[in-house]
Parts: C-alpha cells; sequence; structure tokens
C-alpha cells in the first residue's frame, strides 16, 4: 500500500492550508473506532452522556487550534470578540496582539457562515477542499485522542489548560486536583499543551460550537431540530465542564464572549 495515503496516515500528520497569506494548520484524525460519552461513575457527569461505539470508516482533518481572530477576519471586517482592542473587555486585553486570540462572542450561525465564506474562497483558488464544522462524534474523537479517560491528559486536567481557578466553590468540581493559575480571559491559542494527536485547546480556553447533532434519544425530535451543541469547556469554567464528554445544548443565536468554534477541512467541494 502507498505511503501517506488516508488508510496509512498516522493520527496528528500535520496539513497546512494557507489563505491569502493567513495559514490553517490541521491534524489528521485516522480511522478507527472509540467510545462516545462517559461511564456513570465519572464525576459530575450528564445524563446526555450516553455511551455508545462509534466507527470511522475515513479519517478526517481538523484545525489544531479554535479559530483565531486573525483567521476569522478573513470574512469580516469588524472584529466581533470581546477580547480585542475594540471588544466589550477590550480592558482586560490592554497592549495586548488578540490576533491568535480565538474568536468568541459568535453564534452558531455565524460559525455556519464563516465555513461558506472560507469555503468559497477555497473555490476561488481551485482548491479541492471545504470548511465545515465538526460533527459531535468527530470532536470527541479528536478530544480524545485515543484516550477513554475525564480529559484526554488522564483523570485530572491540572495545569494542561485554560479553565477558571478563581473560585474556591468550584473546587469539589475539579476532582481535587490543584487549579493552574489561568488569566481571567481566553489565552493565545497553543498556550498549553496538546493531546496526543497534536491539537490544542480541546479543553478549555473557549467553548466550541459543533454541527450536525447525533441522534439523542435522551432529546425531543422538536428540541433536536432547534438546539444546537457546544464542547470543551472555557476560561470562565471548571474542569468538570471540560471533561471530553461534557456537552451544552442550547439556542443556535446565542454568542458568549466564552464561546467559540474550529473547524474540519473535508476533501472534495459540496454541491451547494
Amino acid at each position: 500500500m502507498p505511503e501517506n495515503t488516508p488508510e496509512t496516515r498516522p493520527a496528528g500528520a500535520v496539513k497546512t492550508l494557507v489563505v491569502e497569506d493567513v495559514a490553517f494548520s490541521f491534524r489528521w484524525a485516522s480511522p478507527g473506532k472509540f467510545t462516545m460519552g462517559s461511564p456513570e461513575t465519572e464525576p459530575r457527569r450528564g445524563r446526555d452522556e450516553v455511551l455508545r461505539e462509534v466507527t470511522f470508516e475515513s479519517g478526517f482533518w481538523i484545525l489544531a487550534t479554535p479559530v483565531t481572530q486573525r483567521q476569522f477576519m478573513l470574512t469580516k471586517k469588524r472584529n466581533p470578540a470581546a477580547f480585542c482592542s475594540t471588544g466589550t473587555y477590550r480592558y482586560r486585553v490592554v497592549d495586548l496582539d488578540t490576533s491568535d486570540f480565538p474568536i468568541e462572542n459568535v453564534s452558531w450561525f455565524d460559525a455556519e457562515k464563516f465555513c461558506l465564506k472560507m469555503t468559497q474562497k477555497l473555490r476561488k483558488a481551485k482548491a479541492p477542499f471545504y470548511f465545515d464544522l465538526p460533527s459531535e462524534e468527530e470532536w470527541e474523537y479528536a478530544c480524545r485522542a485515543g484516550t477513554s479517560t475525564p480529559f484526554a491528559f488522564g483523570e485530572s486536567l491540572g495545569n494542561n489548560a485554560n479553565y477558571c481557578d478563581s473560585d474556591e466553590r468550584w473546587d469539589a468540581w475539579n476532582y481535587g486536583r490543584p487549579h493552574p493559575k489561568s488569566p481571567p480571559r481566553p489565552t493565545p491559542v497553543g498556550s498549553y499543551p496538546p493531546n496526543a494527536w497534536g491539537i490544542y485547546d480541546m479543553h478549555g480556553n473557549v467553548d466550541e460550537w459543533v454541527g450536525a447533532e447525533r441522534d439523542d434519544e435522551t432529546l425531543s425530535e422538536y428540541d433536536r431540530e432547534e438546539y444546537r451543541v457546544f464542547r470543551g469547556g472555557s476560561w470562565r469554567y471548571p474542569a468538570s465542564f471540560a471533561r471530553s464528554a461534557h456537552r451544552v445544548l442550547t439556542y443556535p443565536d446565542i454568542k458568549s464572549e466564552k464561546l467559540g468554534f474550529r473547524v474540519v477541512l473535508r476533501d472534495a467541494t459540496p454541491s451547494k
């Protein structure tokens, strides 16, 4: 079999795409299977974290970091982020270049629109790819990177992510481990260690919108159509919110200073 085909390409392989002088670095999630959700013994487990086996016949490319402000501004004239020089929380980033901070304060619709506009740029450049939001299954598979523990780093998140350390009432939610000394804001992407597949910030920093919803038996058909999901935890909340299996259901038009997204790069151009 030829080397570096989708079947033989190692997990964590790198693909870099440059669009209008802005780089997007992707990591390869190899074909495989994993158990999605969490066991009933996992602390702070949600009832919708139902265990089920998911198989990926094909691998996929996922952005190594959340989409940054620099990347997002390829499709916008005004930066919507709360943590930028014109944002609501500009006083927390005085004299800081926030270009490599994750974009936040964007809705699910904003994330979808970014994917569409970036795909149009790729079409114009005759690149045989398109941008998309990862499905929940893809997101959790990439987050776990072969692990089955609450975090890709083991039973505790420790100092491996940007999450809340400012409120003692969350101590019991942090698996009894010390909090890292994190700032009260997002940090530049890639500031903390990556998981085993070279993917950064799957835990903490900003929550991330995901795309197509799974067939969730805990929800009514109406809820599955009405709501969207974000994953990963953020700088604002404790480690339990950053568990690999944790998920939050909300309205797709919600915007928050803790909520961003990342993308996957798919082969072939969609017919839409």
